[in-house]
């Protein structure tokens, strides 16, 4: 229930102090709410979920099954950062899912292994279509580095085991991220490695780096600096300053940035 403290004060207020005590109760409750940014359902069940007070939704075990992978072979490299704002993205996540999701990565990272008692229980409340999502992010995830480690394998192969995924769909995810993997590889990421080249930031910068590094080079190769020079010049401003703009609206749309 969005506003919960609203609710709670002014059903207080009321019992103490009928109408006059409803509206002050719900005034100080809202005010309360409003601190807390408890305005929506998701809201109130992250907060209770992170203290231990209400299960955990999908999307933070999603996401805690992506941390404990990133973490299995050892470290947490870039390319699993990557992945993960990949993943959010994909599920077109607003800021507090993205809050969410974060929250759920850095969970999975401390649990790893143990991460698999909990899918196993929230597997049985969970359909076989959003299971099946589950995996396939996870084989994502598992292929980001461009390797599969034996932690991944062991953790990916118990994983299936507690969501009830049998081994041959198991393998074909596996093989579908693997083809992924090699052909985003030899296209340089899809384009997104080269972009971030370009802009020159790597893929843990954040927004309002790569941001201000995309301003700082428009402004630098901007037709406009040349514009005393000869046809060619130009030409080669306004193609560099074009590449420059993919460049930063890939970077963008794949981060899930708007």
């Amino acid at each position: 229930m969005p506003w919960p403290l609203t609710w709670l004060g002014a059903l207080l207020g009321a019992g103490l102090a009928s109408i006059p005590g409803a509206l002050l109760g719900a005034l100080l409750g809202h005010t309360l709410d409003r601190r807390l940014r408890l305005n929506s359902a998701e809201r109130v069940g992250w907060l209770l979920a992170k203290r231990g007070l209400w299960p955990a939704g999908a999307v933070q075990w999603q996401f805690r099954l992506l941390g404990a992978l990133a973490k299995a072979d050892g470290a947490v490299r870039p390319e699993h950062i990557q992945q993960a704002r990949e993943e959010m993205a994909q599920l077109g996540l607003d800021a507090l899912g993205e809050q969410i999701a974060m929250h759920g990565f850095a969970e999975g990272k401390q649990l790893g292994v143990a991460v698999v008692r909990g899918l196993r229980w929230r597997g049985r409340l969970t359909g076989q279509a959003q299971r099946l999502l589950w995996l396939q992010s996870a084989w994502r995830m598992a292929w980001a580095d461009g390797r599969i480690a034996e932690g991944e394998r062991h953790l990916l192969a118990r994983a299936s085991a507690a969501l009830g995924i049998a081994g041959d769909t198991l393998r074909a995810f596996g093989q579908q991220a693997r083809a992924e993997a090699q052909a985003l590889r030899q296209q340089g990421g899809d384009g997104l490695l080269a972009a971030l080249r370009l802009l020159g930031v790597d893929s843990a910068t954040e927004h309002a780096a790569v941001k201000q590094a995309y301003r700082r080079l428009l402004s630098r190769h901007h037709p406009d600096k040349v514009a005393g020079q000869d046809a060619a010049a130009v030409l080669q401003a306004t193609e560099q300053t074009r590449q420059l703009r993919e460049a930063y609206q890939l970077i963008c749309r794949r981060r899930g940035w708007r």
